[in-house]
Formats: structure tokens, C-alpha cells, sequence
């Protein structure tokens, strides 16, 4: 299990067509940060109503998740269920935040 420091931040795009969520990671190399952080977000993003499309990324800084929102989507609602769907998640390594 990887042992580290991490930042995590959630944002809407101006417009409100997507909501980043972004990890900065200190330690892990880029496939634990897919297999222990970014898969298991895409996962549960993938579940919430009014979202279109999941993308990510990882690198050697941190680990960023894109959720693309259906037209019409109450940009702040996805906010908080993205930010609760993300909270929920039990299962990332030790110490990340």
C-alpha cells in the first residue's frame, strides 16, 4: 500500500460543461496513481446521473478526473454528489487525501 501526501481539489469548468477533480501526489510512480486513485474515482463517476463522459490522467505530479456533464446539468449539484461520490471512496492508499 502506498504511503504519501496528497492535495485534492474540485472545480467546474467556466461554463459548467465539466468538473475536474485533481490530485497532486507526492511519491507514488504514475501506474499505482491509476491503479489505487484515478480508476477507482473514474468508477464511481461513472455511476452519477448527468454526467456524459469520464476522462483521466496521471503523471508523476498527481492524478486528475474530468467529468463531462449532460447539457443542461445543475453544475452545483454535480459538484457536491462528484465531491461526495469521491469523499465515499474508502478504499485509496494510506495517507492520500
Amino acid at each position: 500500500m502506498w504511503k504519501g501526501r496528497s492535495t485534492a481539489q474540485i472545480r467546474a469548468t467556466r461554463g459548467g460543461s465539466a468538473i475536474t477533480y485533481t490530485r497532486r501526489l507526492m511519491d507514488p510512480p504514475p501506474v499505482k496513481k491509476e491503479d489505487e486513485i484515478t480508476n477507482r474515482i473514474e468508477d464511481e463517476l461513472q455511476g452519477l446521473q448527468g454526467i456524459k463522459r469520464v476522462r483521466s490522467t496521471s503523471s508523476e505530479n498527481g492524478a486528475s478526473v474530468t467529468a463531462e456533464l449532460l447539457a443542461g446539468e445543475d453544475v452545483r449539484r454535480r459538484v457536491d454528489e462528484i465531491r461526495a461520490a469521491v469523499d465515499a471512496i474508502d478504499t485509496f492508499p494510506l495517507d492520500a487525501e
